[in-house]
């Protein structure tokens, strides 16, 4: 009689699923590592494109500014003149450090500008950008006059950062402001 037995022997089983195993892990490292070079790419992506907004959007006010800029404590005042020498249109930007956001703020006739000394009445409560740790606004004058200001941003999120840097040219050369 002959024996004719159909299937797999435990050892042949257990040594196909053995390689399976290794087969199943090999793909899954592989598919976990695309996956997180494409989050990291994504999350490099979006802090420059944040960047980049944000950047285009201050310098829209900083390279128009003809009557006063002002930076300090983490806050940028950019003053232009309105219908009078003595009204002015105030903007403001603020890099608060706990929320980790820039804040947009604008005022019409809310500052009082003289010999470049101000005092401003303007808060900032819209945001502009978020994710920031850090933020600055350097400038540079002949003497006189300012001709280009420098605004410098950090931005961090899910351990990846970028920075970015823009100087821009002042078409007005207004005044260093300074607070009363």
């Amino acid at each position: 009689m002959k024996n004719d037995n159909k299937g797999f022997t435990l050892i042949e089983l257990m040594i196909s699923l053995t390689i399976f195993a290794v087969l199943v892990t090999a793909v899954f490292s592989f598919m976990l590592a695309g996956s997180r070079s494409y989050s990291t790419v994504t999350n490099r992506l979006n802090l420059n494109v944040q960047s980049q907004l944000a950047l285009n959007q201050l310098e829209s006010y900083i390279i128009d500014c003809n009557a006063g800029l002002y930076y300090a404590d983490n806050t940028l005042y950019i003053f232009n003149r309105g219908s009078s020498d003595t009204q002015y249109d105030v903007h403001v930007f603020k890099y608060d450090d706990a929320s980790k956001q820039i804040k947009y703020g604008y005022g019409k006739n809310s500052a009082n500008l003289v010999g470049g000394n101000f005092s401003c009445t303007v808060t900032a409560e819209d945001l502009l950008a978020e994710n920031v740790t850090a933020f600055s606004v350097t400038t540079v004058s002949d003497g006189t006059r300012l001709t280009s200001a420098t605004v410098s941003l950090v931005l961090t999120s899910n351990s990846a950062s970028f920075n970015a840097q823009k100087t821009i040219a002042l078409r007005n050369k207004p005044v260093a402001a300074t607070l009363n």
